[in-house]
């Protein structure tokens, strides 16, 4: 009787304990919708958007080498509030689709709770930087959505796969790296029903993912005549597609180009043979979750730069890998938990997390209630942002109608203007690390200079930018010129 009661008692804390969960994931993320404009990424993005509404087209005359649909968000959205608080909407339909996944998944109200609430806690703190807008908060939901379709069905329809690929166009016009998402989609809709024996697939399976595919070839071909329309598909091809394998290919390569992402796709093959060879030993739930999770290891190592907010990615597999260790009995237990100290461990060795979590609120509670003075703040994220703010402020009052370069790597001076870059990058980063960028920026200078140059990080020499300038302030390292005509 009390274990039955118990039991019972567990399954109505579950059902109902969701809304308080993700009241608490809305608590956690409250104090980002009064951040100041910080963190260079979101400095970035803004400043995107305001070229655009300043009537800049993305690609050909505002660069960034990421998909459109995060800065279509930006400029939606209007300002830095407007985005957090789509990221906070985001995030709520993430936690409760998640726990949607967890109830198809495990068989103890334990493991729905335990898992539902680590992935909120991952996700809703700055721990892992869930408080930034970056493209990892909004490509969460299309892909956890997808995933619920895939699970909750024995037979997946024809309609599930047209909702599947409509899912993952929106996940991947956020950023590409959800195709590690699609493919683990695509092979679990393809073989789940026969994993544990050696049959044929399931032709409702084959005609389902065959769908979703077309789906997104349709949704894909269709965003192609609209960029061709546009005048634009050759900007957009060489920023996204290009630029990314540049990206992807400079912290790959170890001696031989790419050495390094070879060698992760040889070991994604031999963990994912693997599981394959162990399928008649485990759950298809468990199988599902081990081969998610390999793939999202894959995908938060595969461009070898590593950046804290990748693991957002890694967050809903990984809580699922944590549920599944509770869920589980005698050896498999042992096995799962074992993979989950593992991957832990790979994690931490490899990420610097963000070390100032419980400080974080703290900051937030003496700046709301205690009446804590902004400069300090400002200062509590980037010792950088008091001076930020300042420049901006002496731009605005001194220089407000003048054409201003701001020579940095963060956006969060042009942000804070509220104005449109000089020229077509943003930052000096861009300008430098690619080659077709460094030859449009120098032919940008030779033809006409800016009024006012903001130099916060060093202009190399070899751009001759700064002959016709004279320095009017000089502020935390930070120097201002003004052009002598």
């Amino acid at each position: 009787m009390r274990r039955l009661f118990q039991k019972k008692t567990l399954k109505d804390l579950s059902s109902f304990s969701i809304w308080y969960i993700i009241v608490f994931f809305v608590i956690l993320r409250l104090p980002s919708l009064i951040e100041p404009i910080w963190y260079a990424d979101e400095g970035i993005y803004e400043v995107i958007a305001h070229a655009m509404h300043n009537g800049r087209v993305l690609y050909s005359e505002v660069w960034d080498n990421k998909p459109p649909l995060l800065y279509i968000l930006y400029f939606l959205t209007g300002n830095l509030f407007g985005i957090k608080l789509l990221s906070i909407i985001f995030g709520i339909g993430e936690v409760y689709v998640f726990y949607r996944i967890a109830k198809l998944l495990f068989s103890k109200q334990k493991s729905i709770l335990i898992s539902t609430i680590l992935f909120t806690i991952l996700l809703g703190s700055p721990f892992l930087e869930g408080n930034i807008a970056n493209a990892e908060n909004f490509m969460i939901l299309p892909i956890l959505g997808s995933f619920y379709i895939l699970l909750q069905k024995n037979a997946l329809q024809i309609k599930d796969g047209v909702w599947a690929g409509i899912f993952f166009f929106i996940a991947l016009l956020l950023k590409f790296v959800a195709v590690f998402d699609l493919i683990v989609w695509v092979l679990w809709a393809s073989v789940h029903e026969s994993w544990a024996k050696i049959t044929s697939f399931s032709f409702v399976f084959k005609k389902s993912v065959i769908v979703m595919i077309g789906t997104l070839v349709f949704l894909s071909g269709v965003t192609g005549i609209i960029l061709l329309v546009s005048g634009i598909f050759d900007d957009f091809y060489n920023a996204v597609f290009v630029g990314t394998i540049s990206y992807v290919s400079e912290k790959n390569t170890a001696g031989l180009s790419n050495s390094l992402l070879i060698i992760k796709i040889i070991l994604l093959l031999i963990f994912s043979w693997i599981i394959f060879f162990y399928r008649k030993k485990l759950s298809k739930e468990t199988i599902f979750i081990l081969l998610w999770t390999n793939f999202s290891l894959f995908n938060v190592f595969f461009s070898q730069r590593l950046f804290l907010h990748y693991l957002l990615l890694l967050a809903a597999p990984f809580s699922l890998l944590v549920g599944s260790a509770f869920d589980a009995i005698g050896r498999k237990r042992l096995i799962l938990s074992s993979v989950t100290v593992i991957c832990t461990i790979l994690v931490l060795i490899s990420f610097t997390f963000y070390h100032r979590t419980f400080e974080y609120y703290g900051n937030y509670f003496q700046f709301v209630f205690m009446n804590k003075k902004i400069d300090s703040y400002q200062g509590f994220f980037d010792k950088d942002t008091p001076r930020n703010y300042e420049i901006a402020r002496i731009i605005s009052n001194t220089m407000k109608d003048k054409n201003i370069l701001v020579w940095s790597d963060g956006g969060q001076i042009y942000a804070l203007l509220g104005g449109s870059p000089f020229g077509k990058y943003v930052v000096a980063y861009h300008m430098l690390f690619y080659k077709s960028a460094y030859d449009e920026t120098k032919a940008l200078f030779e033809k006409s200079k800016p009024d006012v140059i903001v130099e916060v990080t060093e202009i190399p020499k070899e751009l001759d930018l700064l002959d016709d300038y004279q320095e009017s302030f000089h502020i935390e390292g930070v120097r201002i010129y003004e052009r002598q005509f």
